[in-house]
């Protein structure tokens, strides 16, 4: 794992102490993500946003990946027992937000895609997200889940389009077929070319 190389280069936000995860808040204050094992009490209903399936066992694992610094932002990778998700955590405000993937900011940062693809395991979604920044929070402008293919690679051609791989797999004969998929901004939101 990258983490521990990952901490030493962001020793002054960014501790790891046993099972617990501890980020530094702008306030003074800090957040704490603690792992869960088969023992310990885990809600895994599917209120729960932390967790992807109802029936996901009761184990969740914290990993500090990095530390956007000219956005204020901590990304961690989630472990689930099966299928993983990524929290990126805003150290002004210890809001946190639950993507599909690594975080690809746009060319003017106040903007990022994610993709996700899992095309026959069906623990994670295949779909796209698409945050924004308005004020001091992170909202989420676009999100679509796709059931017959899944996305990877998001790349901003410009501030008002985005690319992305496209696989499609046929599960008669196992192959998957790569294309491409492309969203624009047109009349104030994201829309499939």
């Amino acid at each position: 794992r990258i983490e521990a190389a990952q901490i030493r280069q962001f020793k002054d936000v960014v501790q790891r102490e046993d099972d617990h995860l501890i980020l530094s808040l702008k306030d003074g204050k800090t957040l704490v993500k603690g792992n869960s094992s088969f023992t310990d009490e885990v809600d895994t209903s599917p209120k729960d946003p932390e967790h992807l399936t109802e029936d996901a066992d009761q184990v969740v694992q914290y990993f500090f990946l990095y530390y956007y610094k000219e956005n204020g932002l901590y990304l961690i990778e989630v472990l689930y027992y099966e299928g993983t998700g990524f929290l990126l955590v805003q150290q002004d405000t210890g809001a946190t937000y639950h993507l599909f993937s690594p975080p690809v900011f746009g060319p003017e940062k106040h903007q990022f895609a994610t993709a996700s693809m899992d095309l026959e395991a069906g623990y994670n979604p295949n779909g796209i997200q698409i945050w924004q920044k308005k004020g001091l929070q992170w909202t989420k402008s676009f999100e679509q889940v796709y059931t017959d293919f899944g996305v990877s690679n998001p790349h901003w051609d410009s501030k008002t389009h985005l690319s992305f791989q496209k696989y499609t797999w046929n599960g008669a004969d196992g192959k998957v077929a790569k294309g491409e998929l492309k969203l624009s901004f047109q009349n104030s939101q994201w829309k499939e070319d």
